[in-house]
C-alpha cells in the first residue's frame, strides 16, 4: 500500500510509470478506479480534494515469462503523477499474508478478511466455490488455497480432504475489493468459465 496526501485540490489523470501489477487507487478511503497491467492501462482520472489522502494498493500478480520483459520487469509503482506533476513523500506499508490477520468484526467496502466457520460430519476431497467474490486469497485451517478471480475460469479452488477434520473447520478470505453478499458452498467438480 501506497500512502500520501495531496495539499492542493486537483483533479486530472493520474500516471502510474511502468506498473507491472494491478492497482487499487483510494482517495479518502473510497475507491476511485482500478489500473491493471493486463489491460495496458497506465492512467485513472480521479478528483482529489485539498489535503485529501491517496491511497494505492498494488496488488503482485507475478512475473511475465517471456517475451523482452522477461529480463527487465520491475515490481511496483516506478513513479507517480497527478494531472502531469510528480508525487512524492509516498508511505509505504507492507500487507504480509503468511497468515490472516487477527482483528475485530466489521463491514467493509475495500480490502478486508472475512472468516466462516464449516462444521463438517465427514471430511473428503472438496471444492470451495467463489462465486460472487471479487478477487482475492482463501485460507482453509492455515492452509492457502491459493486465488481466485471473478474474471475466471476457475471459480472453485480445490480443498484436499487431509486439511479439513471433523467438526469446526475455519475458513478465511482476503478479498481485495468488495464482496458485498457473497457466499462460499462446496462442490464436487472443478469450475471453469469465465464471468
Amino acid at each position: 500500500m501506497y500512502r500520501t496526501t495531496i495539499d492542493e485540490a486537483t483533479a486530472g489523470n493520474l500516471e502510474l510509470a511502468n506498473l507491472q501489477d494491478r492497482a487499487i487507487v483510494y482517495v479518502d478511503g473510497k475507491q476511485s478506479g482500478i489500473i491493471e497491467r493486463r489491460l495496458n492501462q497506465t492512467t485513472l482520472l480521479i478528483s482529489i480534494p485539498a489535503g485529501g489522502r491517496l491511497d494505492i494498493l498494488v496488488e503482485n500478480l507475478g512475473r511475465i515469462n517471456f517475451a523482452k520483459q522477461l529480463v527487465s520487469e520491475k515490481k511496483g509503482i516506478e513513479g507517480v503523477k497527478l494531472a502531469g506533476k510528480a508525487i512524492l513523500g509516498w508511505q509505504n506499508f507492507a500487507l504480509p499474508l503468511e497468515k490472516p490477520l487477527a482483528g475485530t468484526s466489521q463491514v467493509s467496502d475495500g480490502p478486508a478478511f472475512y472468516r466462516a466457520k464449516l462444521n463438517l460430519n465427514a471430511i473428503g476431497d472438496t471444492f470451495l466455490v467463489m462465486y460472487g467474490w471479487t478477487k482475492g486469497v482463501v485460507w482453509v485451517n492455515g492452509h492457502n488455497l491459493g486465488r481466485y478471480w471473478k474474471i475466471g475460469a476457475q471459480q472453485a479452488l480445490f480443498v484436499p480432504g487431509c486439511w479439513l477434520k471433523k467438526g469446526g473447520n475455519l475458513v478465511e478470505v482476503f478479498e481485495l475489493e468488495y464482496a458485498g453478499s457473497a457466499t462460499i458452498s462446496g462442490g464436487t467438480m472443478p469450475i471453469w468459465e469465465r464471468e
